[in-house]
């Protein structure tokens, strides 16, 4: 919704469909922050070609007219344009205090269309077609592009204005009037025909409005989401018959009125709010980054966001890539997998999942950019192969992972597919020897930190049962293809016994550096 706080309390501009009576969505740009402050709201729509709407405007509660007696809102097609509609709020009797909202409707207007007088037309959005012909124009000339999608309601306050005129300026009047009339009646009289009826050339000469247009250049079609324009349907069609006041070759005439004693006027002061509506197709918003409102903190910049704010923003990221990753997975490995807990930590998690009270100032900027970029990449198709984990190795999302991990973990399966491939041209089977077992949590003492350099793993069960084993694999088979079995298993219990110790370590590893983060965090803020 646009909501725009005026002097006088907070004005309310709605687009809604007819006959639905449904609110359009709006978009908006999130290259700054909305401020109270603020005197123009600009928002984007989605036009929907060939469908009729209205305008709601509400004074919200609390909105005080002061010393006003009347509020205009104004309708205006392009900027600057020509006013279209306009409805009035009207000074009530009582407490000038609003003390619920007051709703009013723009819905119709008196225009001409193609050269017609059309009394009570009713807003419409239009088709319009491309024409390679043309170049960031329409076929109106004189009429933009963007003007076919733009419309702005304005805000005026007025103050009453009464003049009474003694005898002799009223006198006066009179006679001013008198003559003028007998030059007016003199002049019609000389141009009116016999039937009655004036060619429209004659009322109104080559005159086009925005809403004639039909076509506009393939780039604005195609690139900038102008696929339909604003416009009218329906209303009442006025044959062009010679009224007493008309246009007559560009210039007014007007019938003049015969005076009043007692006049009463209006007089405006500046324009106290601007409410603007950009209407595109929905490709263009999700193209230049428009986004419905209101806008999740996390699609603004950092630069713009306070430090409560920044908080937020980065948790609402971080809890989108986890979700994200976690779909990723089961995309990847066909099944329904369980949400990890955000207690739950890995060292193979993004670095930028951290906890904001784990991360430096800088850190937690770059973490916001990086997560930022990578949800805006995403959306526009573009996926990472790639991510640094929180201890600072680079995992690979490829098939194929040149890390040292990944590969000691494809030498591993290749030596033991070359060992099942062998084993079978024996007429042995093999079952599958099992990789790294995953070692278990274990509540580690850190107070002890010498022990670490002393540390040796645990060794699996089914690497102290591997003699049992070899014999069950090397049945069967001759003395010196025995031995070279026996060989290649005993070269695998080593790398399996090596990989389960460089896991254990770096269990240790990550314990001790998060009580080395918190201890850090506590410090900071005790400084601080």
């Amino acid at each position: 919704m646009a909501i725009l706080n005026t002097s006088q309390g907070e004005v309310e501009v709605r687009i809604k469909r007819y006959p639905d009576d449904t609110y359009y969505d709006e978009h908006i740009k999130v290259e700054r922050k909305e401020l109270a402050s603020d005197v123009i709201r600009t928002r984007y729509i989605i036009a929907e070609p060939d469908t009729l709407y209205y305008i709601e405007v509400t004074l919200k509660p609390g909105f005080d007219t002061g010393g006003y007696d009347a509020i205009d809102a104004k309708l205006y097609f392009s900027d600057p344009g020509e006013q279209i509609s306009s409805i009035c709020f009207w000074q009530l009797k009582g407490p000038r205090k609003l003390k619920e909202s007051i709703v009013q409707k723009i819905q119709y207007a008196d225009v001409e269309v193609d050269g017609e007088k059309v009394l009570g037309a009713r807003f419409s959005f239009r088709s319009i077609e491309m024409d390679e012909k043309l170049s960031d124009e329409t076929d109106v000339m004189g009429i933009h592009p963007d003007s076919l999608v733009t419309f702005s309601v304005k805000l005026y306050l007025y103050k009453k204005h009464t003049v009474t005129l003694s005898d002799d300026e009223y006198d006066k009047a009179v006679l001013e009037f008198q003559h003028t009339l007998s030059i007016f009646e003199r002049n019609v009289s000389a141009l009116e025909p016999q039937d009655g009826v004036v060619d429209p050339a004659v009322i109104q000469p080559n005159n086009r409005n925005l809403w004639d247009a039909k076509k506009v250049d393939i780039d604005s079609y195609k690139k900038r989401g102008i696929n339909s324009a604003i416009g009218f349907s329906g209303g009442t069609k006025q044959p062009n018959v010679l009224s007493r006041g008309f246009m007559y070759k560009g210039k007014l005439m007007v019938e003049p009125q015969p005076p009043e004693r007692i006049t009463t006027s209006y007089n405006t002061g500046s324009c106290s709010g601007i409410f603007e509506f950009h209407c595109r197709a929905a490709e263009f918003l999700e193209l230049v980054g428009i986004i419905k409102y209101p806008p999740p903190l996390h699609c603004y910049s950092w630069a713009i966001l306070n430090d409560n704010e920044r908080k937020t923003a980065l948790a609402e990221l971080q809890e989108l890539s986890k979700k994200q990753w976690h779909e990723d997975r089961e995309k990847e490995t066909g099944l329904i997998l369980p949400m990890t807990g955000s207690r739950i930590k890995s060292e193979d998690d993004p670095w930028e999942w951290r906890h904001w009270d784990k991360m430096y100032a800088a850190e937690k900027q770059k973490a916001f950019d990086k997560l930022q970029t990578d949800k805006k990449d995403r959306q526009r198709g573009i996926i990472r192969r790639q991510y640094k984990s929180m201890m600072g190795r680079i995992i690979s999302l490829d098939e194929k992972d040149d890390s040292p991990f990944s590969k000691a973990m494809d030498k591993d399966r290749s030596d033991k597919k070359e060992l099942k491939n062998e084993l079978d041209k024996d007429g042995s089977r093999i079952n599958d020897i099992p990789g790294a077992n995953i070692i278990k949590d274990e509540k580690t003492d850190l107070d002890n930190q010498d022990n670490l350099g002393n540390f040796v793993p645990q060794t699996n069960d089914y690497i102290l049962n591997s003699a049992s084993k070899s014999d069950g694999i090397t049945a069967g088979l001759s003395d010196e293809d025995s031995s070279k079995k026996e060989a290649a298993v005993k070269k695998l219990e080593e790398e399996i016994a090596h990989e389960d110790k460089l896991h254990h370590m770096k269990r240790e590893r990550d314990n001790l550096q998060e009580r080395i983060d918190a201890a850090r965090s506590k410090k900071r803020v005790r400084t601080e």
